[in-house]
């Protein structure tokens, strides 16, 4: 029997208990081919990858009816029938979420975790949309499987973008789901459509995710599974040197499809059939600045170091199993192959699903996974930080009269062990490109939250001394000025294990601790130079 033949079982439109009996054979080795019985759900819900919990979600079976309510971490925990199951997300003012595809054992707990956006508009439709994911099966390295979406009221209403992924959820951010095999669709319209992902390095059950979103955030999404008969071979070794790195950046803005754009004129462009328009018009609303209540906000994740012994073994590919300081067990948090996760000195895991939030210790640790041999790293723990606040007090926004050579006044908050800041000038009036009039060095200080006072002019001398230049300001002139500032947890041996970004326009010095982008949300002060001697 050929191997596109042999899956039919993975058809969910018309056999989704017969999927769940399978991956109970492949997982348990049980015979007993329909689930009885109960199981759970649980997981998180958080408003964007890497992003803040959303308290007071109401999480339902529409088969059982049974419904409970998020806490104020996102948490909740709901009791299901075994077998192929699905849930939906609703909270007044926010579009809404529903999965489908869960797979869930007796008297075991399935994680699930979503994405819970405020709607654009709640006037428009906050259905999901219908979001339709069959025939899946395995044919030359690759997942075949058809997608279909409808949005609800497409006269008001157009699908926004849809990821499919395989072995881990996707989204929309390119950079925190960096070591996650997936591929975004921002021009697709939700015909029916064949798609395909790479099952290389990838072996036994592996799940797939589609996820499609409308344009006022309404979210589904399908989970189905693959069969990819493993290769008997050596067992693997276990991976070693496993270290947790966690950030805190913020600036939301960055990741993902974050931004807002007028819905009325996506409705006008939708009602013209000028969808080409409209995807430019969401594509360029991801850059848009967000909203002052929103500038405190920030996204998180954990990144995970850790080597394989050249000469074990290679493992057929990673499952990365994480747990919460409150739970009991482990859970699986993605299946990824081996070259996904390949850097120049070993691998990298970036884990920001939900769950990963400020003040919660979570631990991981990495299985490597040959045939049906498995070998477990050493366990290792991380800690979000809470995000680092900077203010930017004097010279204040829009001062007059402010002297050639002022002393730059700041406040932090949440402060960790060390706080490194620094203030940048800039002189925007006069050029096309900023123009830098002062730029000082990087004060390392012990963390600690309140004042912090910076001299114009000062300038880093070596051997941990400093002084100060005479280099005055333009008198009449404008000019803008904005701190650098963040936060670093230390371990025992004074090594950072986790940062928080709060401002660094330019990317300066967040570079050097792991951080890839600029956090450009922070506060920047415009103010005018005085004549000089009179200047206050």
């Amino acid at each position: 029997m050929s191997m596109k033949l042999s899956l039919q079982y993975f058809r969910f439109r018309r056999t989704g208990l017969l999927l769940f009996a399978l991956a109970a054979l492949v997982l348990s080795g049980c015979g007993e081919l329909v689930p009885r019985g109960k199981g759970w759900v649980e997981g998180f819900v958080v408003d964007k990858k890497g992003g803040d919990p959303v308290a007071g979600v109401q999480v339902e079976n529409p088969d059982t009816k049974v419904k409970v309510i998020t806490d104020a971490q996102g948490h909740y925990r709901i009791q299901v029938p075994a077998g192929v199951q699905h849930l939906v997300f609703h909270k007044a003012g926010h579009a809404s979420a529903r999965v489908e595809g869960l797979l869930v054992k007796p008297g075991e707990t399935a994680y699930y975790g979503t994405i819970l956006r405020p709607a654009f508009d709640p006037a428009l439709p906050t259905t999901p949309p219908r979001l339709v994911v069959s025939n899946p099966y395995v044919q030359d390295g690759k997942a075949h499987f058809t997608v279909r979406v409808e949005v609800a009221a497409p006269n008001k209403n157009a699908l926004y973008f849809t990821d499919i992924a395989i072995g881990a959820q996707g989204g929309s951010s390119g950079y925190l789901n960096g070591t996650v095999r997936h591929q975004r669709f921002f021009d697709y319209q939700g015909e029916h459509q064949e798609m395909t992902l790479s099952t290389e390095g990838l072996s036994g059950l592996v799940p797939i995710y589609v996820v499609a979103y409308d344009m006022n955030l309404n979210r589904s999404e399908a989970i189905r599974y693959v069969f990819v008969p493993p290769a008997a071979a050596e067992a693997p070794t276990a991976p070693e040197n496993l270290s947790a790195y966690a950030v805190t950046f913020g600036d939301v803005s960055v990741f993902g499809t974050l931004g807002h754009f007028s819905m009325r004129r996506a409705v006008e462009l939708l009602q013209k059939g000028d969808l080409k328009t409209l995807a430019k018009m969401a594509r360029a609303a991801r850059q848009a600045p967000l909203e002052d209540p929103r500038l405190k906000q920030a996204v998180s994740w954990v990144e995970l170091s850790f080597t394989y012994p050249e000469d074990a073994p290679a493992p057929d590919y990673f499952e990365i199993w994480r747990k919460l300081s409150d739970e009991d067990a482990f859970h699986r948090i993605a299946q990824v192959a081996t070259t996904d996760l390949e850097t120049d000195d070993g691998y990298l895991y970036r884990d920001a699903s939900p769950g990963v939030e400020p003040g919660v210790e979570l631990s991981y640790k990495v299985v490597a996974v040959k045939g049906d041999a498995r070998a477990e790293s050493a366990v290792v723990q991380a800690k979000i930080l809470e995000p680092f606040y900077v203010y930017a007090d004097s010279p204040a926004d829009h001062a007059t009269g402010v002297a050639l050579e002022p002393l730059y006044q700041m406040r932090v908050e949440n402060s960790a062990d060390l706080n490194l800041v620094a203030v940048v000038v800039i002189d925007r009036i006069q050029t096309d490109n900023p123009v830098f009039a002062f730029r000082s060095p990087v004060l390392v200080l012990r963390g600690a939250d309140g004042p912090i006072n910076i001299p114009h002019g000062l300038v880093y001398l070596g051997n941990g001394q400093y002084g100060i230049q005479s280099m005055p300001l333009l008198p009449n002139h404008a000019y803008d000025w904005q701190p650098i500032a963040l936060t670093l947890k230390l371990d025992d041996s004074g090594n950072p294990v986790a940062v928080s970004v709060a401002a660094d326009f330019f990317n300066f010095v967040a570079k050097s601790f792991g951080v890839p982008f600029a956090v450009e949300d922070g506060p920047v002060n415009t103010f005018v130079t005085g004549a000089g001697n009179n200047a206050e």
